[in-house]
C-alpha cells in the first residue's frame, strides 16, 4: 500500500510504502501526486519511506515504478529514501549515480532529517 505524507511544500512528493505495494497504488496515489507536483514544477522531490512492514513490490508495481521513473527523467530533483534495507538503500544510491540525480538514504528514526533535506531547493 501507499499512502501519501501529508504537509510537505508542493515541490515535494512524499510516500509511505507498507505491506505489498501494487500496480494499482502507483496509479492511484503516486503517479497523480507525481502528476500535480509536475504540473506546477519542472523538477519534483520525492520522500519514499519503506515503512517495517514493507513486503516489496509486485511486478506490476515495478513496472510503473520504471516506467514513471523513465518517463519523468529529467523531472527528478532530489531523491531521499528512508528504510532498515541496506540493499534498497544501496540500489537507490546506485540509481542515483547511474542517472547523476542527487540520492540520499536514511534510517527510519532519521525522518525529520529526510524531511528537512528532501524540503530543499529543488
Amino acid at each position: 500500500m501507499i499512502t501519501l505524507i501529508p504537509d510537505l511544500p508542493d515541490h515535494v512528493v512524499g510516500i509511505v510504502g507498507s505491506g505489498k505495494i501494487t500496480d494499482q497504488d502507483y496509479r492511484t496515489v503516486f503517479i497523480p501526486a507525481l502528476e500535480a507536483a509536475l504540473s506546477q514544477h519542472d523538477r519534483v522531490n520525492i520522500l519514499y519511506v519503506l515503512d517495517r512492514d514493507y513486503a516489496g513490490f509486485t511486478a506490476g508495481a515495478m513496472w510503473d515504478d520504471t516506467w514513471e521513473g523513465l518517463m519523468h527523467l529529467r523531472s527528478w530533483g532530489r531523491v531521499a529514501v528512508v528504510c532498515d534495507s541496506a540493499v534498497i538503500k544501496d540500489l537507490s544510491r546506485a540509481m542515483g549515480f547511474l542517472l547523476r540525480m542527487p540520492v540520499q538514504t536514511y534510517k527510519p528514526e532519521e525522518l525529520d532529517t529526510a524531511k528537512e533535506w528532501i524540503c530543499g531547493t529543488v
